[in-house]
């Protein structure tokens, strides 16, 4: 995930989908950070921070500001490569 510089609605989400807490969080430059791809039984989609100080947050389209999901890959000649997902997938 990459995550435009400002202020960001982050979320702690239940596995039904319901928001549980809400925060706000403030980078001053663009932030990066590996996430999980998680739908709620409710069909909330979000995506939960894996690394650094907001871990175990969840961003969630049109409510937590502007970012971006990358899929990192291995290309055939083994280096890392990515794709934006389309706004739609996110």
């Amino acid at each position: 995930m990459t995550v435009a510089p400002g202020t960001n609605a982050i979320f702690r989400i239940n596995d039904a989908g319901d928001v549980v807490v809400q925060n706000r969080v403030f980078f001053d430059a663009v932030s990066q950070a590996p996430v999980d791809r998680l739908v709620g039984t409710n069909g909330l989609l979000h995506w939960r921070v894996l690394e650094g100080e907001v871990a175990g947050w969840s961003y969630v389209r049109g409510e937590s500001g502007n970012f971006l999901i990358r899929e990192v890959y291995r290309g055939q000649d083994n280096s890392l490569r990515y794709s934006v997902l389309p706004r739609d997938e996110t």
